[in-house]
């Protein structure tokens, strides 16, 4: 694995779990505005304007123009109610290879402790 991709592995995973100790909540950040730009091309697939896709996930029109222009970073929580509303994952809205995607699901579907040991050795590997 290259740096690169090891680091946005562990930052897809510390950011897509519920630890509280890890001091993630919902509304930090979860991705670069980089990593969103899949979102106006799903939206715009889907034929939704910004205004109807606020409407559909409850988030405001002028937060969406923002991720989509680069100007503001997504909580998970944002980013959930978002995905939802577009009917796809998060991790596709991300824009994350298969793989990473196929990662997170098995990473969500853990246990508690199979996910502290994930992290530990993603954490060990920086």
């Amino acid at each position: 694995m290259t740096q690169l991709y090891v680091e946005r592995m562990y930052r897809s995973i510390r950011q897509t779990n519920n630890y509280t100790d890890a001091g993630i909540a919902g509304i930090v950040p979860v991705c670069d505005t980089a990593d969103m730009k899949n979102l106006a091309r799903i939206r715009k697939t889907r034929g939704f304007s910004q205004a109807k896709l606020a409407e559909l996930s409850g988030v405001k029109q002028a937060t969406i123009s923002r991720i989509e222009s680069g100007t503001n970073n997504p909580s998970l929580d944002t980013a959930d109610k978002i995905a939802a509303a577009l009917q796809v994952s998060t991790v596709e809205l991300f824009g994350l290879p298969e793989l990473e995607q196929r990662f997170l699901e098995a990473f969500r579907s853990a246990t508690p402790e199979r996910r502290a040991a994930l992290l530990t050795l993603l954490e060990s590997d920086q």
